[in-house]
């Protein structure tokens, strides 16, 4: 009897011992908190407002493991989270955020509190329940009677007198409650409301077939009536120039000024260009200020910034089109624009966010950035100009820290140099090193025609980390490049670059060399630079080369002094005093001097292996010094 009591024991405790609460990982970014859920594949969820925040409703019964909810994140987006049930989820959140949500891998679910006005089209703003708190199901009629667009027609279409119907006694069916009929009309009405504002049902025309029913005796009276009027609602619209602003309420410029995705189509260049240019000239001696405006558009399509700035420039007329035409070609050639026209527009949810975006770049946003309408006119443009943008986008969203949205901007095949760096930043900020350098070195050795950014890439990345080496042919390349590109920025970024890796590994002949060859903007600050590490690092003999070959002019206060010092720690005293550093009294110059009388001599000999041009010269001085300490040390000295 005790062993079958714990067989059942055993037996309906186990589900309970299997159950597990769902997994949570949260993770904070500079404009979203992130919430992720690790769910069984196939699982119903929804999310939606309350009067707080969000709730999630989920078909799951096992709850949820909140235990390690605030350990990454703090409490201003979700300011707290509660289990209203097995299967539920609130949050609340203060600021002024919404929620976006969608499933990865299909067991994944992730939910993103993110900073702003939500898009008022989002599924997620609508008011919800609890999963149990649904309309009850009701038996309706089996006579197809939905849609109800109009009042019901009489029971018989025909207009024959029905046969007199006699009555027997039969049991009485009570009526339906009028309260339950209520509830269903509600629920009728709310869906084709919401379907009606969200786009998911299209107006038609009634059908003959749908303007009259024939029903069955008794039931026209307990069914309600439902009149549906569709027209979408404007203000449901994420892309609606009506009303696009601004963070700050301000009116978004408007959607027909960047709307460069209907400016060209599938057909060639010179078909297009050609069609355009005919359209310029009407007359003789006249220009067409709309056929000219269009060929602007024709060459802005296809990524000629300049051309389309000489463009404008055939008609003197002003007008906004022209000026935001004058500002699209600048953004393509990565030319400065009007930050004023611009401002705050990162933040419109409409096609100008992007190029606000773009006109941007290298200074930090005035106002919170609108991802979704960025990411959706970036993919709607043709794919010449997502090559010539991606890279910068991509670039623009690692530093805000969005590396989800960057990795979308990159095409999936790599086509140019800029788009292999910006997927190598995006790697070193996801602290994916190898895969890092594994693409800058493929760009400096692999490519048949490496551009001088991607060498500079290369060698920032062998400074960076630990493993990555250049070679003597990786700086002969260098130079090549640094020569073709002579007196622009990138051959002084490059030579900048190719210094700090010379340094890195020691190298100071290959650096000593590159700083007389080159004149840099920097010069005293590099050749400090160089100073102090060789100060530190080379050997004697080396170091006294270079300390008798080159004056204390080139050379920062403190580096002056650091070489002074030893040169007075060797025994050069008089050369030290060229570096600002005398010599100390008599009594420590004798103790000094006897206990450097070993080094001198390492010194003496490293002189007589170097073939240096002043290793004579050196080693004689390194002799006067030697019968000076031998005075001072028998007394005869003064």
């Amino acid at each position: 009897m005790i062993r079958i009591l714990i067989a059942f024991v055993l037996l309906t405790s186990a589900p309970a011992a299997i159950a597990r609460p769902v997994p949570i990982q949260t993770g904070e970014h500079p404009d979203f908190t992130r919430i992720v859920l690790s769910i069984p594949a196939g699982t119903n969820w929804e999310l939606g407002r309350t009067p707080s925040g969000y709730r999630l409703n989920t078909s799951l019964s096992d709850g949820f493991d909140l235990r390690r909810f605030y350990d990454l994140i703090p409490n201003t987006r979700a300011a707290a989270v509660k289990q209203i049930s097995d299967s539920s989820l609130e949050f609340d959140v203060p600021c002024n955020c919404h929620a976006d949500a969608f499933m990865a891998r299909d067991r994944v679910l992730v939910i993103d509190i993110r900073d702003g006005e939500p898009d008022l089209s989002s599924p997620f703003e609508m008011p919800i329940t609890a999963f149990d708190q649904r309309v009850t199901s009701y038996s309706l009629p089996e006579n197809n009677i939905l849609p109800l667009f109009t009042a019901l027609s009489d029971p018989d279409p025909t207009g024959v007198p029905a046969p007199e119907t006699v009555l027997t006694e039969v049991e009485i069916i009570p009526p339906r409650n009028t309260h339950d009929l209520a509830e269903i009309e509600e629920a009728i009405t709310s869906g084709l409301a919401q379907g009606l504002t969200r786009g998911t049902l299209d107006e038609a025309p009634l059908s003959a077939s749908m303007t009259a029913f024939s029903i069955s005796a008794g039931a026209d009276h307990i069914l309600p009536g439902v009149a549906a009027h569709s027209n979408l609602d404007p203000i449901s619209q994420p892309f609606g120039p009506q009303r696009a602003s601004t963070q700050t309420g301000a009116v978004c410029l408007p959607d027909e000024l960047f709307d460069i995705a209907s400016w060209g189509d599938d057909r060639s260049f010179s078909q297009q260009l050609g069609e355009s240019r005919r359209a310029v000239i009407r007359d003789i001696g006249t220009i067409d200020e709309d056929g000219l405006l269009q060929l602007v558009r024709t060459q802005i399509y296809f990524g000629f910034g300049a051309e389309a700035q000489s463009t404008l420039l055939l008609s003197q007329q002003n007008s906004q089109e022209r000026f935001i035409l004058d500002q699209l070609a600048s953004i393509l050639d990565h030319q400065p624009t009007d930050q004023a026209v611009f401002a705050e527009h990162v933040s419109c949810p409409s096609l100008v966010a992007l190029w606000a975006m773009l006109s941007s770049e290298g200074r930090a946003q005035d106002s919170l950035v609108h991802r979704d309408s960025i990411l959706a006119n970036f993919k709607s443009l043709p794919t010449h100009l997502q090559s010539l943008l991606g890279a910068r986008l991509a670039e623009q969203f690692i530093a805000l820290g969005d590396e989800d949205a960057a990795l979308q901007f990159l095409p999936q095949s790599m086509q140019t140099t800029e788009d292999a760096i910006a997927e190598a930043k995006l790697f070193t900020h996801l602290q994916e090193d190898e895969a890092a350098t594994t693409i800058v070195t493929g760009l400096a050795r692999d490519s048949y025609r490496v551009a001088p950014d991607a060498m500079t890439a290369f060698l920032n990345d062998t400074v960076e980390r630990e493993g990555s080496v250049a070679t003597d042919g990786d700086f002969l390349l260098a130079d090549v490049l640094r020569f073709e590109n002579a007196g622009t920025s990138a051959a002084h970024e490059l030579f900048e670059a190719q210094f700090n890796a010379y340094l890195a590994q020691s190298n100071f002949d290959g650096a000593l060399t590159l700083l007389e060859s080159e004149t840099s903007p920097g010069e005293q600050v590099l050749w400090s630079t160089f100073a102090a590490k060789a100060t530190a690092e080379m050997a004697d003999g080396a170091f006294l080369q270079f300390a008798f070959e080159y004056g204390a002019d080139r050379f920062s206060s403190e580096t002056i002094n650091a070489i002074g010092d030893r040169l007075l720690n060797l025994g050069f005293a008089d050369r030290a005093e060229n570096f600002g550093v005398r010599r100390i009294d008599e009594k420590q110059e004798i103790e000094l001097a006897t206990q450097e009388q070993g080094r001198i001599e390492r010194v003496e000999l490293d002189l007589s292996q170097a073939p240096l041009t002043s290793a004579h010269e050196l080693i004689s001085q390194s002799s006067e010094m030697r019968a000076y300490i031998s005075s001072l040390v028998d007394g005869s000295g003064s």
